[in-house]
């Protein structure tokens, strides 16, 4: 009920900031309907992006899974069932996860094995880790637009994550598979 009423009380800041202000920056074209609802004078700018690289020496096992982010629930369990679905084929197409972030949700964490699974923590310069991975993974249930989704893009990584949010905007055939809400088989 608390999160509830937090979250409530979040959108009317919102909506009060769009309704008072001279323009609305977006940072995708998934909001501007809503946003428009309050305020007409809607642009939308995306976040930049940082790619350079520290040239550290990494030694990640290959075939490599990257994912990156706050593993809460919200990204946590998606991901925790993705990783029992990877486990039933590990013996036809063996992979590594490498989770970049802190693990607060905490069946997650139990399946951090450094076999297939590995922690690394927050790390300063994502893209060192992006940059050697075979593929992007986000498993997030709820997204607006992801940075990391981006960068693993403007680093020519393929992008699996699910179609939640804006990531349908920048996630296609072309640049990964956009999967169907929830669908971890």
């Amino acid at each position: 009920p608390a999160y509830f009423i937090k979250g409530i009380f979040h959108i009317f800041l919102y909506i009060l900031n769009f309704y008072f202000a001279d323009l609305v920056i977006s940072i995708n074209y998934f909001y501007i309907p809503w946003i428009s609802q309050f305020n007409s004078k809607v642009k939308m700018i995306r976040n930049g992006i940082n790619l350079k690289s520290s040239n550290i020496q990494l030694s990640l096992s290959h075939p490599c899974l990257i994912t990156v982010g706050r593993m809460d629930e919200r990204k946590g369990k998606l991901l925790v069932d993705i990783i029992k679905t990877l486990s039933n084929i590990a013996e036809k197409l063996p992979w590594h996860l490498y989770i970049l972030g802190s693990i607060a949700y905490e069946p997650l964490n139990s399946l951090v094995d450094n076999q297939r699974v590995f922690s690394i923590g927050v790390v300063p310069n994502v893209a060192d880790y992006v940059k050697e991975a075979e593929v992007f993974l986000l498993a997030s249930s709820m997204e607006n637009l992801s940075l990391a989704v981006t960068e693993a893009m403007a680093l020519s990584k393929p992008v699996v994550c699910f179609d939640v949010g804006a990531l349908g905007e920048v996630v296609s055939e072309e640049t990964g598979a956009l999967i169907p809400r929830f669908d971890v088989q």
